[in-house]
């Protein structure tokens, strides 16, 4: 009995590496999780896809001058859950540094966009640096934020538009760090934008059966005449 157990296991180990061998190559062919994009993927032309939204990027929608790193490749950028965020070796160091990156973008929502939002974390160390991230946008907003080595920053800027379910806009960072020693730095930049809240159907339907039944209860209760 034990012998015959043997040559059954023995048996079955081809059909087992059958099944393994199977699995790995159906794995091996499986597609792969998207990875962050980079500059060069977006000046060459993407799409990310965030929430409600889809951000594209035409073909040649980066510019990058002065003495920030032209290798596009260094540069991520990622979805967010309301937009977008851009990080990369966004920095210029004194004396005389200056540098300027500009990306143009389209924005379509299945909602109304009703608020743009931009935000950014960065420094400026010495009297002259300074960093700044400012939009503006094809229905009349623009957004600013800033900061600098004298002093003040403003991290976060908002403004409200009039509903609409697409907008194009152009980003610019700028940095300056004029005199020796000193650094103007930009980590990150987010870009958002807030859609108009629309009750789903299913609520809708809540909402109404509710207000139905307060009718009929205030019908049962009044007393007749």
């Amino acid at each position: 009995m034990a012998r015959e157990k043997r040559i059954e296991m023995r048996n079955r180990n081809p059909k087992r590496c059958g099944r393994l061998v199977a699995l790995t190559l159906l794995l091996a062919f499986l597609p792969v999780s998207a990875q962050a994009l980079t500059l060069a993927d977006v000046d060459a032309g993407a799409t990310l896809v965030s929430g409600d939204l889809t951000i594209t990027f035409e073909a040649g929608s980066v510019t990058v001058l002065g003495d920030l790193d032209m290798d596009l490749s260094l540069y991520s950028v990622d979805a967010t859950s309301d937009g977008f965020e851009l990080s990369g070796p966004l920095a210029v160091f004194g004396a005389g540094g200056f540098g300027t990156l500009l990306l143009d973008f389209d924005v379509e929502a299945t909602a109304a966009i009703v608020d743009l939002g931009l935000a950014m974390n960065g420094v400026a160390l010495g009297a002259t640096a300074f960093g700044a991230v400012t939009t503006t946008f094809d229905v009349g907003a623009g957004l600013g934020t800033v900061v600098s080595g004298a002093g003040g920053a403003a991290f976060t800027d908002a403004a409200s538009i009039a509903p609409t379910t697409t907008v194009s806009g152009t980003t610019a960072v700028q940095l300056l760090a004029a005199s020796p020693g000193e650094l103007a730095s930009i980590a990150t930049f987010r870009q958002g934008f807030e859609l108009l809240s629309v009750a789903e159907p299913a609520h809708l339907m809540m909402l109404s059966i509710g207000l139905l039944g307060l009718a009929a209860m205030g019908r049962r209760r009044t007393p007749r005449v």
